[in-house]
């Protein structure tokens, strides 16, 4: 009997989780009230993504220094558009400005992604099933830092308490979320102008949905 109510509070803690198709459905939804905005946010991180090897051709103390001021730059960046995306999710109004406003988060942003950078790979080292389950446990860690500006230690206990009972959705839904830009890159390319924006405003969508469990 024990067993049974173990397994009926585990279904119903999976079944309180999210919907792939739900989280999509909004996020086009989102995309399509905001496109302008959506399009802002696809073409800044195209355009820092083809930041590889600056200063290839120059001096190499010179490459050092262009190679950390876009790394910072891409750091900020990617801290304003987790922002922005949350307020876009959230209903709440916004516009690209929004990208430039959130410098105090870099330390603590950076800080929580080299550790789940950190933790990914020794568990793919360690056979790769640990990695997954890692990445999967741990998945919003770098998001909560930055929507509820906390330490990271208590970041990560969030992200591993929002994903209890949600882990099979979301290793379906991260592949989705890789599969969703594939599409788009094949698309020539100007796919990905829409396909960055929706998976990531599905992803906060996801994030909204099993942070309103804890």
């Amino acid at each position: 009997m024990v067993r049974v109510f173990s397994f009926l509070k585990c279904y119903i803690r999976y079944m309180q989780t999210f919907s792939i198709k739900e989280s999509y459905k909004k996020a086009w939804e989102l995309w399509k009230a905001n496109k302008g905005l959506m399009t802002i946010t696809a073409v800044a991180s195209l355009v820092l993504g083809s930041f590889r090897n600056p200063g290839q051709h120059g001096r190499y103390g010179a490459s050092i220094i262009v190679a950390v001021i876009l790394f910072i730059i891409a750091v900020l960046v990617k801290i304003g558009m987790t922002k922005l995306f949350l307020k876009v999710v959230d209903g709440q109004h916004t516009n690209w400005k929004e990208i430039f406003k959130h410098g105090n988060l870099f330390i603590v942003y950076l800080c929580t992604s080299i550790l789940f950078g950190l933790g990914l790979i020794i568990g793919t080292i360690l056979f790769i099933i640990p990695g997954i389950y890692f990445a999967l446990t741990y998945f919003f860690a770098p998001v909560i830092v930055i929507d509820q500006k906390i330490g990271i230690i208590n970041a990560f206990k969030k992200s591993k308490e929002m994903t209890k009972g949600a882990k099979w959705k979301l290793l379906g839904f991260m592949i989705v979320l890789v599969l969703t830009n594939i599409l788009g890159a094949l698309v020539f390319v100007v796919g990905l102008l829409v396909s960055i924006p929706v998976s990531s405003l599905a992803f906060m969508h996801v994030y909204r949905k099993l942070s309103a469990r804890i």
